[in-house]
């Protein structure tokens, strides 16, 4: 399957994948916000984004291990990739255990954090819902990471798609019969892990070879070009998360948690654009890869600026129909 005919098989699941979860997201934000309220909806967004401070211990190493694989994964060199993954999994597996150790001593800040209005239990046990969840994710990252270096986020689509749907019917049954904010959480997180896990299973049908026990090391000389790459995507990562990771947290703490709650009204219509950016675009990076991987210098450097372009005018048309009708489509959309 050449180049575009992958991207285009991405873009359509991708899309589809996009729309689907951006229609269970309005209908669901509503409901929540008619059972539990804003302050409860801010709680949860603040608890989000307080996991999501820890994905700063990730520093950029998946990305540096996903530009490793490109090359191998176009030259099908199996042993290879079979190194790679395992030494991402290794890696994976010694972040999980920091962010929930982290997480553990973090415990304690909640309060602080969070403001008046909820119990210590309140906070607690969404909390280390969250946070297990958070440390499934890195557990079993290394097959989403694979999946989209080898031109195959469509797979992931697909599951995430149909996984969303069963939590959507068993989080609106909740809102519906019995209002439980914890149960309510609990089902995401659960079905999210067993997503991961169906997941885990197709990538051991389509990568056979990863089960066998990799003896060999990577050698030196490519650990110290991944060490270098994930010394350029560090900075990345911190403003990146600088930019759109603290703003809940810092509403939280110096206004109160129910502005965050409507705050996150916004936030959603702003994240569900950028997810359809993603989705449309969701296997280029991996194209870009391949290209890297096989062809020359300059016809690289053409693509990227026909890529960077394209995103240009995207950005301009979104960016005008953001400023304009955001506040009204809140207003309409979501209570």
């Amino acid at each position: 399957m050449t180049r575009t005919k992958k991207l285009a098989k991405n873009s359509i699941f991708g899309l589809i994948s996009f729309i689907g979860i951006a229609v269970l997201s309005f209908v669901i934000r509503r409901f929540f916000v008619q059972s539990f309220g804003f302050e409860v909806l801010g709680l949860k967004t603040v608890l989000i984004s307080i996991i999501g401070t820890m994905s700063l211990v990730e520093l950029g190493i998946g990305m540096a291990i996903v530009f490793s694989l490109y090359k191998p994964l176009e030259e099908k060199d199996e042993k290879k990739i079979a190194i790679l993954i395992k030494l991402y999994k290794k890696i994976f597996y010694i972040i999980a255990l920091i962010v929930f150790v982290v997480g553990l001593i973090l415990l304690p800040l909640l309060p602080l954090i969070v403001g008046s209005g909820f119990s210590f239990l309140d906070i607690f046990w969404p909390y280390l819902i969250f946070l297990f969840g958070s440390v499934a994710t890195y557990i079993f990252s290394f097959n989403h990471i694979l999946l989209a270096a080898d031109q195959r986020p469509y797979i992931v689509s697909i599951i995430n798609i149909a996984t969303k749907l069963v939590v959507a019917g068993f989080q609106l049954l909740i809102l519906f019969i019995f209002p439980n904010f914890i149960l309510f959480v609990a089902t995401g997180v659960a079905f999210t892990f067993i997503g991961n896990i169906i997941l885990a299973i197709w990538v051991r049908k389509l990568y056979p070879y990863l089960i066998k026990k990799e003896t060999e090391k990577l050698p030196a000389s490519e650990k110290e070009v991944i060490k270098t790459k994930m010394k350029a995507l560090v900075f990345h990562k911190i403003g990146n998360f600088l930019v759109s990771g603290m703003d809940s947290i810092i509403i939280s703490i110096f206004l109160m948690v129910a502005i965050v709650g409507k705050f996150s009204n916004y936030l959603l219509i702003s994240s569900q654009i950028v997810l359809l950016i993603s989705a449309l675009f969701s296997g280029l990076g991996a194209s870009f890869g391949s290209v890297l991987a096989s062809s020359t210098t300059e016809k690289t450097k053409q693509v990227f600026k026909n890529a960077r372009q394209l995103y240009f005018i995207i950005f301009a048309v979104l960016a005008t129909g953001i400023f304009v009708l955001t506040n009204q489509f809140a207003c309409l959309c979501i209570p």
